[in-house]
């Protein structure tokens, strides 16, 4: 397991701008005074960097002495403003424009601005899925923010006086300080939407936070995010959760937390300190014996001065519902609804049988670490069992076969996590739910096998795919190094490559979405080729080491933070003109582990056109930017170049067409002549 270092400082948590597609930086000899406001100009457009005005209530005009505005910088940050509306061209805010305007009740946008709306003064992106902006100041203690959003944006419910927020179903993302400062909200419910992601420091700050409630969909909780909510004091982790970032509940009133098997990564200090990052005394951390949990406990790093050293008590024999083992034979089992749940395997054998029944209860479930570690060589189980749990067979070196029974319906997270020596798995037509990496590591293992009949997955030459063959959702680790998806591919699912140490080149054909993790630390994946690509997710190609050649299509249209992060062997990219969200650190960043901090790699190039998304977001990160080239294997080609080349190879086509033709003229003149002779 790898613990993925944020670079992202506890204390640091002002709102700043960070490899995101926001607006272009300029130089301060470049800023023009006029009249209320200061502003920069880009190819004759202007952006108003500065209000300095005293009027409170803004009508921001059409033009700014000739030249169109179409931009905001930091343009009302820590001033008085009341109102604001927006004129019709204005395309790009910043994520800092409103930011400490405690006067600011409402925002309005004209209906003929084409990027932008308001509701109730509200700021939303046109389209009512990302929310930008609640005013500070806006009336009311409670908000209930609309149905069909789906991405609180960076800071836009920041230092509100709201009490109460109504989080809709439709909600997939909360970006960096998305809620924080809201020192009156006290309950944060976000049990019935989608939430992936709880972005950097979503919640800090909101000192009044006592409940909170996470949905079964979230994967990750990202650095700092309840750091400071120094009234929470309990909160149950949902069962997929993945990551947990740095200092993530940092500063809270918690005194232990239970820690589910599915989390693969947890930041330094993510729990048990203080608001002086000072450890809290007798902090306790919950979890199944031998996962990331127990590693946190005592986890340390010398380099920053971090040494845990808290209470872990296992949870591997009451892991749910507090179940307690009861002796039998070789094993240990529970009780529950009429039902035996194996809990604990202690034989020493190679061979081992799993009874179908014990004193008279079927044998269902083998629960989560019953068999870890085991120096079994054959485990056979019986046709009763419906359920195999997280980390079942968790390090189990001596497998190499392992036959799933039918009637068996889930194999859940990190079941047969690290099973070295696995070789072969078989899985029965019942079988409708894999867990996340619940082959992951098994490094010698070339064939799972999905019974005829499954409606949910099917397998082709041991690899798993959905039962329509359009997504791949597992590729074995010991497999072939070099692979090509079928073409009716069209996703791969999160995890499908994950933590791969053989995979060295990958084509992903007509594939239009990978995603979480799909090859994160595949340290010997060295190039990655795609030709309909659309959407890239969160830390996808995250520390593949090795990748030096990345191409992706002109279809490309979203990046998910940390996509392809720590690669530092990529030196450029080309993006197409499709590009419309490119996420924090999605290129050309690796960790600084000296600074703590990412760092931009020295010689990484972008290769897009002018005012495309990706010149966009290199210049906002500050990359070399070339443009007008187009990507042939794996070079750089001028387009102009290009199409004198092509034309001159075209007239050259063309003149030997035309030399072939006479000759094949004359020779069939001549046929008739040399026949005769």
């Amino acid at each position: 397991m790898n613990l993925k270092k944020s670079a992202s400082v506890f204390m640091s948590l002002a709102v700043s701008s960070v490899c995101l597609m926001s607006l272009p930086s300029y130089a301060e000899d470049e800023i023009i005074s006029s009249g209320d406001y200061q502003y920069s100009l880009d190819d004759d457009e202007a952006c108003l960097m500065l209000y300095t005005g005293d009027d409170t209530d803004i009508i921001i005009p059409d033009e700014i002495d000739g030249y169109p505005i179409t931009s905001l910088s930091e343009t009302f940050h820590d001033t008085n403003v009341a109102s604001v509306t927006l004129n019709n061209n204005i395309e790009y805010i910043d994520e800092n424009t409103f930011i400490n305007c405690y006067y600011l009740t409402e925002i309005i946008v004209p209906d003929e601005n084409q990027f932008f709306e308001s509701k109730d003064g509200v700021l939303f992106e046109d389209d009512m899925k990302t929310l930008l902006c609640y005013p500070s100041a806006k009336d009311g203690d409670s908000y209930e923010i609309p149905e069909g959003v789906t991405d609180i944006g960076i800071a836009s419910v920041y230092d509100t006086k709201l009490q109460s927020i109504k989080f809709p179903s439709s909600l997939e993302y909360i970006d960096r300080h998305g809620v924080s400062y809201n020192q009156r909200l006290t309950e944060a419910d976000l049990s019935n939407t989608v939430l992936v992601s709880v972005g950097e420091m979503s919640f800090a700050g909101n000192t009044s936070l006592k409940k909170l409630s996470f949905p079964d969909t979230l994967y990750e909780i990202d650095n700092g995010a309840f750091a400071q909510c120094s009234a929470l004091d309990s909160v149950t982790l949902p069962p997929n959760l993945g990551i947990i970032g740095q200092n993530a509940f940092a500063g809270t009133a918690l005194n232990e937390i239970t820690i589910p098997a599915s989390v693969e990564d947890i930041g330094y200090s993510a729990f048990g300190y203080d608001e002086n990052l000072e450890p809290v005394d007798s902090f306790v951390i919950k979890g199944v014996s031998g996962s990331i949990a127990q590693t946190y406990a005592t986890d340390t790093d010398e380099e920053y001065d971090y040494q845990n050293n808290f209470t872990f008590i296992s949870t591997d024999s009451q892991t749910y519902e507090e179940l307690e083992g009861i002796p039998f034979g070789d094993f240990e089992y529970a009780e529950k609804d009429g039902e035996a749940y194996i809990t604990l395997c202690t034989s020493s054998e190679k061979n081992i049988e799993v009874p179908a029944e014990i004193n008279g209860l079927p044998v269902t479930v083998i629960y989560g670490m019953a068999f870890y570690q085991s120096d079994a060589e054959s485990i056979k189980l019986p046709e009763s069992l419906k359920r195999i749990e997280i980390m079942a067979f968790y390090d189990c070196d001596s497998l190499t076969v392992m036959d799933i029974p039918e009637g068996t319906e889930e194999i859940m997270a990190q079941a047969f996590y690290q099973c070295d020596n696995l070789k072969e798995i078989n899985l029965p037509s019942t079988c409708s739910e894999i867990g996340s990496n619940a082959f992951s590591l098994c490094k010698n293992l070339t064939a799972i096998n999905i019974a005829e009949g499954n409606n949910t997955y099917k397998s082709d030459n041991g690899i798993v795919f959905s039962s329509d063959m359009t997504e791949l959702i597992k590729y074995p680790d010991g497999k072939e190094n070099i692979y090509k998806l079928p073409d009716s591919v069209k996703s791969v699912a999160d995890y499908a490559f994950s933590e791969n140490p053989n995979i060295t080149e990958i084509d992903l054909n007509k594939a239009e979405s990978i995603g979480i993790d799909s090859f994160s630390f595949c340290g010997n994946l060295k190039k990655v080729s795609a030709d309909k690509l659309k959407s890239i997710g969160e830390y996808a190609l995250y520390e593949c080491t090795s990748l030096t050649e990345l191409k992706l299509p002109s279809s490309l249209e979203t990046v998910g933070q940390f996509a392809v992060y720590q690669c530092p062997e990529l030196l450029s990219v080309h993006l197409g003109n499709n590009i419309t969200e490119i996420n924090e650190c999605a290129f050309g960043y690796i960790y600084d582990e000296a600074n703590n901090t990412n760092l931009k790699l020295a010689e990484f190039t972008i290769y897009a056109d002018k005012d495309s998304g990706g010149a966009k977001y290199a210049e906002t990160c500050g990359f070399e930017t070339v443009s007008g080239t187009v990507q042939i294997g794996s070079h750089m080609v001028d387009k102009i170049f290009l199409i004198v080349v092509s034309s001159a190879l075209g007239i050259i086509i063309v003149a030997v067409i035309a030399v072939i033709a006479v000759k094949s003229a004359r020779k069939r003149k001549k046929s008739p002549e040399e026949k005769n002779l």
